[in-house]
């Protein structure tokens, strides 16, 4: 078995592109990389999905479905796990589940561990020009947000994982976002243009996704609720693109603008 990368959560937003970049990576460069040797293994709960599937045709890319909370100090040994991205979903056992596998890699003896988050607004779709309710946008409608596409995650990524020199990000703690601000209205707007209408009712800042998951989840209701506050500093601009560190910028500016995200999310709908 060759040293490996791990990717906890491959065929997920975030992963696919934090798969898809370091086989490029590795690809281009070739025997002159100090990770020629290295295999990227991609965890997903269904290796049989089309996402698990394309990522198996990659370059140095292994795909293996297991449960990542199952992960343990005997596992990454066994897989020779010398470094991990961990881009873990939203939920009342984020805590516990990603803290057991910090232990384990720590325990493990793994050299280095990339965590990044990311946070999308809510968008809307035309459904046959009578939708059922409001548009819900969780943006407030006049502050700027630099929201960052999936896509452009995994080139940072990427990049911080192959870099050999592991003093230069250890410990690091930066701020992504996107290359442009898009507040509400601006977002209201695109749909408008979209479905060639004017969006009659529009709701902001409107967390009310989260009452719904706390009723279906009522042994965990409080702490999904407090879910309700994540959005506040972005309601006070103080998630804007300007707020991306400097270390990002020069690592991997990300590109991808909110017209293009916007762009790609209805493509994908088809």
């Amino acid at each position: 078995m060759a040293p490996t990368i791990l990717v906890v959560g491959a065929t997920g937003n975030t992963g696919r592109s934090t798969v898809t970049a370091p086989s490029q990576m590795l690809k281009q460069e070739g025997g002159s990389s100090p990770f020629a040797g290295h295999r990227i293994l991609a965890l997903t709960r269904s290796a049989q999905s089309p996402a698990a599937q394309h990522l198996a045709t990659l370059p140095r890319v292994e795909v293996l479905e297991f449960n990542w909370a199952d992960v343990s100090e005997r596992w990454l040994r066994e897989q020779e796990v010398q470094r991990a991205f961990v881009a873990s979903a939203v939920d009342p056992a984020q805590f516990s589940t990603e803290s057991g596998f910090l232990l384990a890699a720590l325990r493990a003896g793994v050299e280095y561990v990339v965590r990044i988050s990311t946070t999308a607004p809510n968008t809307y779709r035309e459904t046959g020009g009578k939708p059922d309710g409001p548009l819900r946008v969780l943006a407030n409608p006049d502050a700027p947000i630099g929201v960052i596409d999936a896509d452009d995650i995994g080139p940072i990524a990427a990049r911080l994982l192959v870099h050999e020199d592991l003093s230069v990000h250890n410990r690091g703690k930066y701020t992504i976002n996107g290359p442009e601000d898009v507040t509400g209205r601006e977002m209201v707007a695109m749909v408008e243009q979209q479905i060639g209408a004017p969006v009659k009712e529009v709701s902001y800042k409107d967390m009310s996704y989260v009452e719904t998951m706390a009723a279906a989840d009522p042994e965990h209701r409080t702490l999904i609720l407090s879910i309700q506050h994540a959005m506040e500093v972005l309601w006070q601009g103080g998630a804007s693109a300007a707020t991306t560190s400097k270390e990002i910028l020069e690592i991997a500016a990300p590109r991808t603008t909110p017209a293009a995200s916007w762009e790609k999310l209805l493509k994908f709908l088809g």
